[in-house]
C-alpha cells in the first residue's frame, strides 16, 4: 500500500515509516494537517493521522481528507483516546484508531485489517440482487406482512386494482400519475402525486415510518421515477432509502419491469445499489474486532459491554466503544432497556455471512431488495 504518515513528531513518523518499509509498503512522511492535504493529489491508500497536532488538528484534517478523497482509509493515532474522540473520528469516517504509545503488533494488525478491507471491496461480487423468479414484486411484498408489519406501496397502477388482485392488508398507497397532481390524500390510505415529486415522496415515507414501528416499502415503478428525474436526484433518493433501512425498522423493495432495461441511467442506479451492499458488508465484517463482536452476540444473544470486552479479549474500552458504535450506526447491533447489546435482523444476517465465509459461501445483506424480474400483471 501507499501509506501517508502524518504526525508533528518526526521520531514517530520515522519509526512508523521504518515499520511500513519492513512490511513491504511505500510510506511518505508529513508533519502537519496542511502538508497532508497539499499532498493528496497523488495516489494514497491509507493515511495514519495523529489527532493532536498544532494548527489543523487530526479531526479537521480527517474531514478534509474525506471531502477530497472519500475512499481513502484513515487510521487515527492518539495518546488521548476517549470514547468521545473515538466516536467523533468514527462519525467523520475514520477506519480505526491506534492508541499511542503503540506496540508494533498493533500497527501490523491495523495494516492487515485495511488490506483485508481493500481486497473485500475489490473482489466481492454482489450475489443475486433479488431476481424475481416466479414471484412478482407485489407477491414478494405480500410475503413480508408478518409481526404487525405495515406497508407503503408506491406504484403507477391503480391502488384499487392492486388491492383486488393481491388482497394486501395494512397497506397505504402512493399513486404515481402523469398529471403531476399535488393535493390532499384521496381517502385515508391513498395519496396521488407525480413522478417528479421526489421531495414529497420522501416526506410521505418519513411520515409513514415515523408513525409506524415496523414497516415495509414497495416502489414498484422505479422506471417512472428514473425517467422523470435527474440521475443525481435518484441517486440521492437511493441513499435516503438506505439510511432509513439502517436506522429504522423497515425494509425496501425496488422494482422495474423487464421491458424497462433500456431506460437511461438504470444500469448506474443498479450499480449504486450494489455499492451500498458492499459498503454494508465491509463496514460490518471486514474488521476482526467487529467480526468477533458479531459472532459473540450471535452465540450469546444479549451481552453487556463488560461481557463483550471479556469475550473478545479487549481491554481498550474506547476502542470497543468505537466499534460497537460503528456496528450500531450500520444497523447491525442495538441495545435494549438494560443497555445490553443484541444483533438486529441485519446483524443476524451478517453473522450468517461470517459463518458462510468460512465455508466459502458468501452471501449479501438484503436490506434493500432490487427486483428486475416479473412485475405486476396488467388487466
Amino acid at each position: 500500500m501507499k501509506v501517508m504518515v502524518v504526525d508533528d513528531d518526526p521520531t514517530i513518523v520515522d519509526a512508523i515509516k521504518t515499520l511500513l518499509k519492513t512490511e513491504g509498503h511505500e510510506p511518505a512522511g508529513m508533519y502537519s494537517g496542511e502538508e497532508c492535504l497539499n499532498n493528496l493529489k497523488g495516489e494514497v491508500d491509507l493515511i495514519l493521522l495523529d489527532i493532536k497536532m498544532p494548527g489543523m488538528n487530526g479531526i479537521e484534517t480527517l474531514r478534509n481528507i474525506k471531502r477530497i478523497k472519500p475512499d481513502t482509509y484513515v487510521v487515527m493515532l492518539t495518546a488521548f483516546a476517549t470514547v468521545d474522540t473515538a466516536v467523533e473520528a468514527m462519525k467523520e469516517g475514520a477506519f480505526d484508531y491506534i492508541r499511542k504509545p503503540f506496540a508494533m503488533e498493533d500497527m501490523k494488525e491495523v495494516l492487515m485489517d485495511v488490506i483485508e478491507d481493500i481486497k473485500l471491496k475489490k473482489n466481492h461480487k454482489v450475489v443475486g440482487l433479488m431476481e424475481g423468479g416466479d414471484l412478482d414484486c407485489f407477491e414478494v411484498f405480500k410475503n413480508v406482512f408478518r409481526n404487525n408489519v405495515k406497508g407503503m406501496c408506491v406504484t403507477t397502477e391503480k391502488p384499487e386494482t392492486i388491492d383486488e388482485r393481491y388482497a394486501l392488508k395494512n397497506v397505504s398507497y402512493v399513486w404515481l400519475t402523469e398529471e403531476n397532481y399535488i393535493g390532499e390524500p384521496r381517502g385515508k390510505e391513498q395519496e396521488r402525486m407525480g413522478p417528479k415529486e421526489i421531495e414529497k415522496l420522501k416526506t410521505l415515507i418519513e411520515r409513514f415510518i415515523t408513525e409506524n414501528e415496523n414497516t415495509a416499502i414497495l416502489i414498484s415503478s422505479m422506471e417512472a421515477l428514473i425517467r422523470k428525474n435527474l440521475l443525481g436526484t435518484i441517486k440521492e433518493f437511493i441513499y435516503y432509502l438506505d439510511e432509513k433501512v439502517r436506522t429504522k425498522n423497515t425494509s425496501v423493495i425496488l422494482s422495474v419491469s423487464p421491458e424497462s432495461r433500456d431506460v437511461p441511467g438504470l444500469t448506474e442506479i443498479e450499480n449504486r445499489i450494489a455499492d451500498l451492499y458492499i459498503r454494508h458488508i465491509s463496514e460490518s465484517i471486514s474488521n476482526p474486532l467487529r467480526r468477533n463482536i458479531i459472532l459473540t452476540l450471535d452465540a450469546n444473544r444479549e451481552c453487556s459491554f463488560t461481557r463483550i470486552a471479556k469475550e473478545v479479549r479487549i481491554r481498550d474500552s474506547p476502542k470497543l466503544s468505537f466499534h460497537l458504535r460503528k456496528l450500531k450506526s450500520s444497523g447491525i447491533v442495538e441495545q435494549n432497556d438494560e443497555k445490553k447489546y443484541f444483533l438486529t435482523k441485519t446483524g443476524e444476517e451478517a453473522a450468517v455471512i461470517l459463518k458462510d465465509m468460512k465455508k466459502g459461501d458468501v452471501k449479501v445483506l438484503k436490506n434493500i431488495v432490487w427486483m428486475t424480474g416479473k412485475r405486476e400483471k396488467t388487466d
